[in-house]
């Protein structure tokens, strides 16, 4: 699947800050950050309703997926870089923990886990 449209305008991100270290959106214009902040709210949806832990092969139609759906909604085709895959992808281990967080307790909850070390608590789970 091509992340780029035939009809529309490939529009290149201007990064405005060098820096060592993982990209951050707002290293770039605010054209590229509106973008990026689409695609990297439709990607934690996906994440959140279709695949919490992907795969990287997951991860990558995903990343295709949430690409798209932020070039319709803010109609711009962004050129794709491994630093932009990087922003949006880079923020899947957050989705990981805030999930993670919410559900254990509810889990627990629900199937009357109880959190020890003993032997008869694990027994009993």
């Amino acid at each position: 699947m091509s992340l780029e449209d035939e009809d529309s305008i490939v529009v290149k991100a201007q990064k405005l800050t060098k820096h060592e270290g993982h990209p951050q959106a707002k290293d770039y214009d605010e054209v590229t950050q509106e973008f990026m902040t689409a695609a990297i709210r439709d990607y934690h949806a996906h994440l959140c309703a279709q695949s919490p832990m992907p795969n990287h092969g997951q991860e990558m139609a995903l990343l295709v997926a949430s690409w798209a759906k932020a070039s319709q909604v803010t109609g711009m085709n962004l050129t794709h870089t491994p630093d932009l895959s990087k922003l949006i992808t880079s923020h899947g281990l957050q989705v990981h923990g805030e999930l993670k967080a919410k559900l254990c307790p509810l889990v627990k909850a629900m199937f009357g886990f109880h959190s020890s070390q003993s032997k008869s608590a694990v027994k009993k789970n």
